[in-house]
C-alpha cells in the first residue's frame, strides 16, 4: 500500500540501508500487532483562492497514526469490486465505528500501479486515525476526523481513507512479502488557526519515497517521507459550508519538507443553463458576489437563462461567481417564453477538435454533466461523488471529462473505450457559483454547457433545443434552433429552426438532451454531410428504447437522415441508467493561453512576452509593432522565408513558423512541409513527445500515436481497436513497432520481460510504456535507489489534470 499525503501510513525504512530484509506480511484481524500505531509528523502548503500570492505553510511537529490492515492474500483471491476484505479494528463494535468493515482495491491508485499477477500477495489498509498538530492547527484523518465534526454539517465530509500494500515478489512467496509498494487515498480535516475547518472531496493520493520494509513504518528516518506527487495536481479544499477555500499544492508525511508544488487550477469561463430547482451559492456566505443563479432562483424563466461563470479571460482564478447573459430573458416582449419553458441544450456551433493550424484530426476531451440521480461506473469520478460523496456530494452541476477521438470536419474514427475510471472531475460546481447538495437545499443541476464566454462567438449565433408548453408539437424536442442576438431580444419569435429531427434519424417524441454542433459551412444554414453534431437523448425518447440505447450514450450525425453511436455510457464511466444532460468538446489541451508560458504557436503569453514586452494581448498574440516576430505578416527576422500574407516565396502556402513547404526536408526540426505533422523536436502535434518518425523511416516526419495505423506500422497506440494492439494482443508501444516485449522472455535489448524480472523484481516496465521491458532500477533495488522514484498520479482534482501538464497539439 502506499502512503498518504501529509499523513501516511505506509512509510518505510530509512537512509543508509543498502539492502532490504525479506519477511512475510503480518496478519490482519485477530493478529495481536494489528492495528499499527506509530508517531507521525508532516507538513503542507495551501493557497487561498483570494490570496494566491501568499501561501499558507504548516509543519506538524507531533502526531500519532493508527492504521488497520487486512490479512494477506493473493491478488487473485480477493472478491471483486466493490466488495473488499476485512480489516482489523473496523466496524460499530470497535473503537473506530465509522471505519469501513471491508476495504476493496482503492479506486485511484498511482498511474503506474499494476494489479497482478494473480499470485502476488497484498494487504488492504485503512487510516483509522491520524492526528497531527502545529501551533494551534490540527490535521485529522480517519476516525478522529469524523469525531471532531460529528453532529455538525461538516460531518458529511467524512470519507474512509484506504490504501494498499503490494509485495514486490510476483511469485507470491510468503517469506518474500517485504519489500513492498504502498499507497493511500486520504481525506482530511484541517483545523486552521483562523478558526476555519477545511476538507477535501477528492482524495490525496500519495506514495512512499522508498519501499515498505515492515509494519509499522518509521517516519523518523530521512528516506521515509511520503509525498503528494505534483503531477497529481493541486487538491481543492472546502470550508464547512461546502465552499472552495484554497488549493493544497504540496504535502509530506515524515521527516522531509513538502515536495514540489502542484499546478494550480485556473478557470476558463463556462456558459451554462440550470433547471428550475437550482438556487446557486448564497453570495452572503461565499462573500463573492455577484451570483445571478442565486438572484434568479425564484424567477419563472430561470430555465431559459444562460449564465457565464467567473473569469473574463482564460486563466483567471476561480471566484465562485456567475453572471446572467444579458438581456434577462422572459421580459414582457412579444413572443417571450412561457412559464415552464426550458433550454434543453445549447452550443455556439463551432465545436470540434481539429487542429486549427495544421487542420488534422486531434483527440479530444468530451465534457459533460449528469443529473442528480446519476451513479456512474464503478470507481469513476461520478461514482465516487454520487456513492461516497454523501450529503456534501452533489454531482449534477459538476463538469466531468473523458478522452475521446476527434470530432468535426470529417474526423477519423474514435479511440477505443478507456479503462476505468472512465471520467474525471474537471470543474467542481462550486467554482461556477453553483450549489452542491447541502442540508438546506438540494444540489443544482446543469442542463446545458459551452466552455467559453457567451459573447465570444464572432458570428453571434448560438444553437439549442427547447422543451416546454411553448413547444408542444411532437418532435419539437428533437429540433435544433438557432438564435442570432442581432435579431433582437431572446424570444420565441427570434428562434429559427436549423435542423429537424429527421435529418438526424430521430422521430416524434425524441428529445435532444445535450448538444455539440459543428456548423462548418454556411453560418446558421444546414449543410447535410458537412455540418456535424454530437448529442444525447433524454430518458424516455422512443429511439432509445427502439435500439436498446442509453440516455448516457452520445450519438453522431451529419444530418443525412441517420445517426451512429459516438461514445457509449461505459466509455464515459457511466451506467446505462445514467443520463448525460450537458455536453461540450475541446481538443486535448495543449498550449494554454493565459498561463504566462509561451507554448506552441503562441507569440507571447502574459508575462512571457519577449516578442513584444508589455504588449501581449489576451489571445496570446502580439500587436503589430516595431518588434519583429514570426506572425506579423512581414519577413523581417533571420530565418523567415515568408510570414503570413508576406508570402511571395510560396503564395498561399506560408506555414505558421514562417517557412515555405518543400524548401527544407524532413529532419530540420521544423514542421514546414505539407506532408509533415512533426519534425524531430518540433513534435507538439504528437500525442507523446519524442515519437515523431525520423528522416528515412516509413512515413517520415509523422507522429506515431496520431491515431492512424500507417501502411508501414504494425499498430498505433491511439488508433481504434484492434489497430491499437500488437499481433500478440499486447498494447501497441509508443514507437508503433511491435517487438517481443510482453512475451515473458528476455530478448536482445531487453533487461526484463513481465515475470522474467530477476534483474528488478516487480519493477519491469510493461509492454506499451516508454522504455518497455527495461528496469526502472538496475540490480537489486536499494532504499536509496528507490528514493529516486517519482510517481505520476491520476488527476481528479477539480479542473486540473494530467492533461494540462503534457505537451499536446495546439488547441
Amino acid at each position: 500500500m502506499k502512503c498518504i499525503s501529509f499523513f501516511c501510513f505506509c512509510c518505510m525504512a530509512g537512509a543508509g540501508v543498502t539492502a532490504v530484509s525479506a519477511q512475510p506480511f503480518p496478519g490482519g484481524p485477530g493478529d495481536a500487532s494489528c492495528p499499527d500505531t506509530f508517531p507521525s509528523t508532516g507538513s503542507f502548503k495551501l493557497y487561498k483562492l483570494d490570496d494566491l500570492a501568499n501561501p499558507i505553510t504548516l509543519s506538524f511537529t507531533s502526531g500519532t497514526a493508527v492504521v488497520g490492515r487486512s490479512d494477506p492474500f493473493a491478488e487473485g483471491a480477493e472478491p471483486g469490486p466493490p466488495a473488499g476484505v476485512a480489516i482489523c479494528s473496523a466496524g460499530p463494535s470497535s473503537a473506530y465505528p465509522a471505519t469501513a468493515l471491508t476495504v476493496p482495491d482503492p479506486c485511484f491508485p498511482p498511474m503506474d500501479w499494476s494489479e497482478g499477477p494473480l499470485t502476488r500477495r497484498e494487504v488492504h489498509t485503512e487510516m483509522l486515525s491520524l492526528v497531527m498538530t502545529a501551533g494551534g492547527a490540527t490535521l485529522r484523518a480517519g476516525q478522529p476526523y469524523f469525531d471532531s465534526v460529528n453532529g455538525l454539517p461538516q460531518s458529511a465530509f467524512y470519507r474512509n481513507s484506504t490504501g494498499e500494500v503490494t509485495s514486490l515478489d510476483l511469485a507470491g512467496t510468503t517469506a518474500l512479502d517485504f519489500p513492498a509498494r504502498s499507497f493511500f487515498e486520504i481525506y482530511v480535516e484541517v483545523e486552521t488557526t483562523a478558526g476555519v475547518n477545511l476538507y477535501n472531496r477528492r482524495p490525496m493520493v500519495v506514495e512512499s519515497k522508498t519501499p515498505l520494509t515492515g509494519f509499522p513504518p518509521n517516519l523518523a528516518l530521512p528516506d521515509s517521507t511520503y509525498y503528494h506527487d505534483p503531477d497529481f495536481g493541486a487538491v481543492l479544499m472546502y470550508d464547512g459550508d461546502g465552499v472552495p477555500y484554497g488549493w493544497l499544492v504540496s504535502a509530506g508525511h515524515g521527516s522531509g519538507p513538502p515536495n514540489e508544488d502542484a499546478e494550480l487550477l485556473l478557470q476558463s469561463p463556462a456558459s451554462f443553463t440550470v433547471d428550475d430547482a437550482s438556487v446557486g451559492l448564497d453570495p452572503t456566505v461565499t462573500l463573492k458576489p455577484p451570483n445571478h443563479v442565486f438572484d434568479d432562483n425564484t424567477l419563472p424563466d430561470e430555465q431559459v437563462t444562460v449564465y457565464v461563470s467567473s473569469g473574463a479571460t482564460r486563466g483567471s482564478p476561480p471566484d465562485v461567481t456567475n453572471v446572467r447573459v444579458p438581456p434577462l430573458v422572459g421580459a414582457p416582449v412579444p413572443g417571450s417564453f412561457a412559464v415552464g419553458d426550458a433550454i434543453n441544450s445549447f452550443s455556439f456551433g463551432t465545436d470540434g477538435t481539429m487542429d486549427p493550424v495544421l487542420m488534422i484530426p486531434s483527440p479530444g476531451v468530451l465534457f459533460f454533466s449528469v443529473p442528480r440521480a446519476a451513479v456512474g461506473g464503478y470507481c469513476s469520478a461520478v461514482y465516487m461523488t454520487a456513492v461516497f460523496g454523501g450529503p456534501a456530494g452533489g454531482i449534477a452541476a459538476d463538469i466531468y471529462g473523458s478522452m475521446v477521438g476527434a470530432f468535426g470536419s470529417y474526423a477519423e474514427a474514435l479511440t477505443p473505450p478507456l479503462a476505468s475510471p472512465g471520467n474525471t472531475l474537471i470543474v467542481d460546481s462550486t467554482l461556477l457559483g453553483l450549489r452542491p447538495l447541502l442540508a438546506d437545499t438540494g444540489d443544482d443541476n446543469m442542463t446545458g454547457m459551452e466552455l467559453r464566454d457567451f459573447p465570444d462567438d464572432p458570428r453571434g449565433l448560438w444553437f439549442g433545443t427547447f422543451v416546454g408548453p411553448s413547444f408542444p408539437a411532437p418532435g419539437d424536442g428533437g429540433t435544433i434552433y438557432h438564435y442570432d442576438p442581432s435579431s433582437g431580444a431572446f424570444s420565441l419569435g427570434n428562434l429559427v429552426a436549423y435542423a429537424l429531427p429527421g435529418t438526424m434519424g430521430l422521430g416524434a417524441g425524441d428529445v435532444i438532451d445535450a448538444l455539440i454542433l459543428s456548423d462548418v459551412f454556411r453560418d446558421g444554414e444546414l449543410d447535410p454531410g458537412a455540418d456535424e453534431v454530437l448529442f444525447s437523448l433524454a430518458p424516455g425518447s422512443p429511439t432509445l428504447a427502439a435500439f436498446g440505447l442509453s440516455a448516457a450514450d452520445v450519438f453522431y450525425a451529419s444530418f443525412t437522415g441517420t445517426f451512429s453511436l459516438f461514445a457509449t455510457a461505459a466509455m464515459l464511466g457511466l451506467e446505462p441508467g445514467d443520463d448525460v444532460d450537458a455536453l461540450d468538446i475541446k481538443p486535448t489541451p495543449g498550449p494554454e493561453c493565459g498561463n504566462n508560458i509561451r507554448e506552441g504557436a503562441e507569440q507571447c503569453d502574459g508575462t512571457d512576452d519577449i516578442a513584444c514586452p508589455g504588449l501581449c494581448r489576451v489571445d496570446c498574440t502580439c500587436p503589430n509593432s516595431s518588434v519583429p516576430i514570426c506572425g506579423d505578416n512581414v519577413v523581417n527576422l533571420p530565418g523567415e522565408v515568408c510570414d503570413g500574407t508576406d508570402d511571395a516565396a510560396c503564395p498561399g502556402r506560408c506555414t505558421p513558423n514562417c517557412k515555405c513547404p518543400d524548401l527544407i526536408p524532413c529532419g530540420d526540426n521544423t514542421v514546414n512541409h505539407p506532408a509533415e505533422t512533426c519534425d524531430g523536436t518540433d513534435d507538439l502535434t504528437c500525442s507523446f513527445p519524442g515519437t515523431c518518425r525520423p528522416p528515412g523511416a516509413p512515413n517520415e516526419c509523422t507522429c506515431c500515436g496520431d491515431g492512424i495505423k500507417q501502411a508501414a506500422e504494425v499498430c498505433d497506440p491511439q488508433a481504434p481497436w484492434p489497430d491499437n494492439l500488437c499481433p500478440n494482443g499486447m498494447p501497441c508501444p509508443l514507437n508503433c513497432i511491435c517487438g517481443n516485449c510482453g512475451d515473458e522472455f528476455i530478448d536482445a535489448g531487453e533487461e526484463c520481460d513481465g515475470n522474467s524480472d530477476g534483474a528488478c523484481p516487480g519493477e519491469c516496465i510493461p509492454s506499451g510504456q516508454p522504455r518497455e521491458c527495461t528496469c526502472r532500477y538496475t540490480g537489486i533495488p536499494t532504499v536509496s535507489e528507490w528514493g529516486l522514484l517519482a510517481m505520476t498520479l491520476l488527476v481528479l482534482a477539480a479542473g486540473t489534470s494530467v492533461l494540462m501538464r503534457r505537451r499536446r497539439a495546439p488547441a
